[in-house]
Protein backbone atom coordinates (compact mmCIF):
# COMPACT_ATOMS: atom_id res chain seq x y z
CA UNK A 1 0.00 0.00 0.00
CA UNK A 2 2.63 2.22 0.74
CA UNK A 3 4.63 1.40 -2.12
CA UNK A 4 1.59 2.19 -4.47
CA UNK A 5 1.00 5.65 -2.69
CA UNK A 6 4.29 6.50 -3.07
CA UNK A 7 3.51 5.55 -7.08
CA UNK A 8 0.49 7.83 -6.22
CA UNK A 9 2.08 10.62 -5.22
CA UNK A 10 4.69 10.99 -7.96
CA UNK A 11 2.53 10.68 -10.59
CA UNK A 12 0.75 13.95 -9.21
CA UNK A 13 4.02 16.10 -9.03
CA UNK A 14 4.83 14.77 -12.26
CA UNK A 15 0.96 15.47 -14.00
CA UNK A 16 1.52 19.48 -11.92
CA UNK A 17 4.89 19.73 -13.12
CA UNK A 18 4.87 18.71 -16.98
CA UNK A 19 2.56 18.87 -19.39
CA UNK A 20 4.74 15.77 -21.30
CA UNK A 21 2.67 13.75 -18.20
CA UNK A 22 -0.69 15.52 -18.76
CA UNK A 23 -0.03 14.88 -22.42
CA UNK A 24 0.74 11.37 -21.91
CA UNK A 25 -2.40 10.45 -19.38
CA UNK A 26 -4.52 12.31 -22.03
CA UNK A 27 -3.46 10.04 -24.74
CA UNK A 28 -3.61 6.27 -22.74
CA UNK A 29 -6.69 6.96 -20.12
CA UNK A 30 -8.71 9.29 -22.54
CA UNK A 31 -7.60 8.36 -26.32
CA UNK A 32 -6.93 11.74 -27.33
CA UNK A 33 -4.84 12.33 -30.10
CA UNK A 34 -2.76 15.74 -31.03
CA UNK A 35 -3.99 18.72 -33.72
CA UNK A 36 -1.58 17.80 -36.65
CA UNK A 37 -1.90 13.78 -35.97
CA UNK A 38 -4.95 11.51 -37.45
CA UNK A 39 -6.23 8.42 -35.87
CA UNK A 40 -7.07 5.38 -37.57
CA UNK A 41 -8.31 2.64 -36.25
CA UNK A 42 -7.52 -0.74 -37.97
CA UNK A 43 -10.38 -3.49 -37.34
CA UNK A 44 -9.31 -7.15 -37.98
CA UNK A 45 -11.34 -8.57 -40.83
CA UNK A 46 -14.22 -11.30 -39.17
CA UNK A 47 -13.21 -15.18 -40.11
CA UNK A 48 -16.65 -15.96 -41.94
CA UNK A 49 -14.98 -19.79 -43.05
CA UNK A 50 -17.32 -21.62 -40.26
Amino acid sequence: LRGRNAALDAEVVNLKQGRDAAEERARTDLGMIGEQETFYQVVPVADTSH
